[in-house]
């Protein structure tokens, strides 16, 4: 991922490389604080356009995870097209 998506008020934004073949999940961005991590926020970006957080292992709080999801919105495209980028599809 780009670093201008990667890093956002010292959140990490990445991709788990063994998970892009996985087709029973949607496209989705983890989230940590500083670097990756096992343990990371999941943020699914649905075809629709709209995001649902799988899980928030990350322990964002709830401004925080506004900022994030506002910040998601914003760059969505660009996510979903490093996605594709990035697992070769």
């Amino acid at each position: 991922m780009p670093k201008a998506l990667r890093d956002f008020l010292g959140f990490c934004f990445y991709f788990w490389s063994n998970e892009g073949s996985d087709s029973r999940e949607p496209i989705h961005v983890h989230i940590s604080r500083g670097k990756p991590t096992a343990n990371a926020t999941k943020i699914w970006l649905k075809p629709d356009g709209s995001l649902e957080i799988s899980n928030n292992n990350s322990r964002l709080t709830d401004n925080e995870l506004t900022k994030v999801l506002d910040y998601i919105r914003v760059n969505y495209n660009n996510i979903v097209v490093e996605w594709y980028r990035h697992f070769g599809m």
